[in-house]
């Protein structure tokens, strides 16, 4: 790390203490092998020791870990028997209120997959009972329940919530199993190799293959728990805590722990332009554009694998961010309002918009400035959206995260023309 220059400056994101300004050390220096110099703000102190602690990029990623295992032969031939050939074991963040151990059969295209659901309790429910009656007609609840809450005022490194424990709780419409989990093994068939499970890339392979029909499985059983029960709160899943992987056929498996979108090194703060930014739209009052914010819930629902809410968001930003354009530019030309809802209610299909008014109103024609991106629009308007409203047609995740990059691609090209 090489310090180029150091002084004293009072910094635009002040301090303010008793009443006064605190002076920040205004640092220009550069990182690891990266010989650009970057300017960094520092409290006062020691530059060289302050500048120990900071980095201009991550230098830890960490999505999961997995260690191989066999089991002795005794103890293999001891083993109950499996109702199919591979197990996969998960910890799901919902607890499934049906009695431990029960056992349910799921189709899915290839064959039966085998659900054995067991609802654990955590450390925060520590001494709750084991107990586990059911009524042919009545929902059950545990007795004898207590709440110890959080002495006050709460410890902030405790967490952004108040941590309270009990015995027989659980958090109401709990998403994240902070009181109570449920525990699954997933039994189905499988037909690799032994050869292809010791390596490491068929390992790989195999995990990656097994963990993707668990988390189908997993959401087709979700899909009819929440309609049986009426529990909307419970969502269909990403990903899921794999726990454990065993082909007992090869007696080969695979503990693991998946860590969901990753863990990684801590941002220690946001750039001085963005914190600017920010500061100045929330000290103007500045409206955000919707069409931004239902980009990013359209790039979150992605993310959680809910398909359907992803295209919905993002082609009603596109739709929001075409509608701004047209009315900007008629409004220019000296349109009045009426005349402008007369057109566009006259010409209201999203396509035909992009296709007939932006290039009157700009010259600029999507299929000339980018033909790819024309075509990558047309088909999902066409193949994506009008199916997925009309037929209610199922989506994965390459052909969401297609259409979503379409639709934000097609709003970057209307903001460049603007």
């Amino acid at each position: 790390m090489l310090i180029c220059e150091a002084l004293l400056i009072p910094s635009r994101a002040f301090i303010l203490h008793n009443r006064k300004v605190q002076a920040r050390i205004r640092a220009v220096a550069s990182f690891g092998n990266d010989p650009t110099k970057i300017e960094i703000i520092l409290p006062p102190g020691d530059p060289q020791v302050m500048l120990a602690d900071v980095a201009t990029r991550p230098d830890l990623k960490l999505f999961g870990t997995a260690f191989s295992y066999s089991y002795p032969e005794e103890e293999l031939a001891n083993r109950s028997t499996q109702p199919a050939n591979t197990l996969i074991e998960v910890g799901v963040p919902y607890c499934y209120h049906v009695p431990i151990n029960t056992m349910i059969s799921l189709k899915d295209a290839r064959a039966t997959i085998h659900l054995v659901l067991k609802k654990m309790w955590t450390v925060r429910a520590e001494g709750s009972s084991e107990a586990d009656y059911f009524s042919p007609t009545h929902v059950l609840y545990h007795n004898k329940s207590s709440i110890r809450t959080p002495n006050f005022p709460t410890e902030p490194n405790l967490g952004p919530e108040p941590m309270c424990t009990g015995t027989n709780v659980e958090a109401l419409k709990d998403p994240v199993g902070l009181y109570r989990y449920s525990l699954v093994w997933l039994f189905f068939d499988t037909g690799y190799t032994r050869e292809a499970l010791a390596s490491e890339a068929g390992g790989r392979s195999a995990r990656s293959e097994v963990i993707a029909r668990t988390v189908a499985a997993l959401n087709r059983f979700i899909d009819i728990y929440r309609v049986v029960t009426g529990c909307a709160h419970i969502q269909r899943l990403s990903s899921v805590h794999v726990r454990d992987i065993f082909f007992q056929e090869h007696n080969i498996g695979f503990h693991g722990a998946s860590f969901g979108h990753g863990i990684g090194t801590a941002i220690m703060n946001r750039s001085g332009a963005e914190l600017d930014e920010i500061a100045s739209k929330a000290a103007s009052g500045e409206e955000i554009p919707p069409w931004d914010l239902l980009f990013l819930d359209a790039e979150a629902s992605l993310e959680t694998n809910a398909f359907t809410l992803a295209v919905v968001n993002a082609f009603q930003a596109l739709e929001l961010r075409l509608e701004d354009f047209l009315e900007t530019k008629m409004t220019a030309q000296g349109l009045s309002a009426a005349d402008i809802e007369e057109r566009l209610g006259r010409i209201w299909r999203t396509k035909d918009r992009l296709k007939d008014l932006v290039p009157s109103l700009s010259g600029h024609r999507l299929i000339d400035d980018d033909s790819k991106l024309w075509d990558r629009f047309c088909w999902a308007y066409d193949d994506i959206r009008n199916k997925l409203i009309h037929a209610a047609r199922d989506l994965d995740h390459d052909k969401t995260e297609r259409a979503v990059s379409a639709c934000r691609d097609v709003g970057r090209w209307l903001d460049a023309i603007a």
